[in-house]
């Protein structure tokens, strides 16, 4: 095992921090009964969308290539919609690498935190195993809009 100095200050903050976490959790665990608090317990997902919201409130301001409250650009408008017609008729959109090289306006919309773009993978679920194995499929990709690529282009159609 590998050595590592700290320095003593630090070291006292983390061991009273994760103190004072084992009694939160204590307390959360002994009210995962209780149906009033139940709905306000996952607050990972909560902790999630405001870390995202905060994010996103200071790439406003941020000095990028790509602005992200810059206006769609026409391309990046009609790739943005024809990803949020095929989810409105429940298609996933998936694209080639080839393709997506070809586009700039896939990297502009997610630049402007319009969609994301996922990894295509082919699962295997072996005997025993509650969890698929997925290895990387190189055929391509997945597009999703967000929700700010949604009121992107609620604005544009305003």
């Amino acid at each position: 095992m590998a050595q590592v100095t700290v320095d003593l200050s630090d070291l006292e903050t983390l061991v009273f921090t994760t103190g004072a976490l084992k009694t939160i959790e204590g307390a959360l665990q002994s009210r995962k009964s209780d149906p009033f608090v139940q709905p306000h317990l996952n607050f990972t997902e909560a902790h999630n969308r405001l870390a995202t919201a905060m994010r996103n409130a200071s790439r406003g301001t941020a000095d990028t290539v790509v602005p992200w409250d810059e206006p769609l650009e026409t391309y990046e408008r009609h790739f943005l919609e024809s990803v949020a017609n095929n989810e409105e008729n429940g298609l996933p959109t998936t694209i080639g690498t080839d393709f997506r090289l070809e586009h700039p306006e896939i990297d502009r919309l997610m630049c402007k935190g319009a969609i994301t773009l996922g990894q295509l993978v082919k699962g295997v679920i072996w005997a025993g195993k509650d969890r698929p194995e997925p290895p990387p499929d190189p055929s391509g990709f997945a597009v999703r809009v967000t929700e700010r690529g949604r009121s992107k282009l609620t604005k544009v159609a305003a």
